[in-house]
């Protein structure tokens, strides 16, 4: 899954994504929550995601 596809599905702009990425923007809750839901069935925890 590409950055951009990330940032679709989160609704933000490429550009947003990216400041998450790289540490410049936190995510918000919800935004951690859907990425978490969304990789559920491959990743089991979101603070795997997110450490």
């Amino acid at each position: 899954m590409t950055n951009s596809e990330l940032a679709e599905l989160l609704q933000i702009t490429d550009a947003e994504f990216e400041k998450r990425i790289k540490g410049t923007k936190s995510f918000k809750l919800n935004e951690a929550l859907i990425i978490s839901n969304f990789f559920a069935q491959k990743i089991a925890s979101i603070e795997y995601l997110f450490k």
